[in-house]
């Protein structure tokens, strides 16, 4: 079973993938989502993918700095 994105999980950009995001909120195809410093962002559904263990331990770890 493919797990989907809901509120609490994390995704990163398919463009670019070290751009890290927690998930929010979800309405229709727009994600309402937090960058690692807080501050809050709108991102296109089809802009995304699912993120790992990995992602989510980057996203979480303050050590490790994400450039936005």
């Amino acid at each position: 079973m493919k797990e989907q994105i809901t509120g609490g999980t994390y995704v990163k950009l398919k463009v670019c993938p070290s751009k890290i995001y927690k998930v929010t909120d979800i309405n229709c195809e727009l994600i309402d989502a937090t960058q690692k410093d807080k501050k809050r962002v709108v991102l296109n559904l089809s802009d995304v993918e699912l993120g790992t263990d990995d992602d989510m331990i980057r996203y979480e770890d303050t050590s490790i700095q994400i450039e936005y």
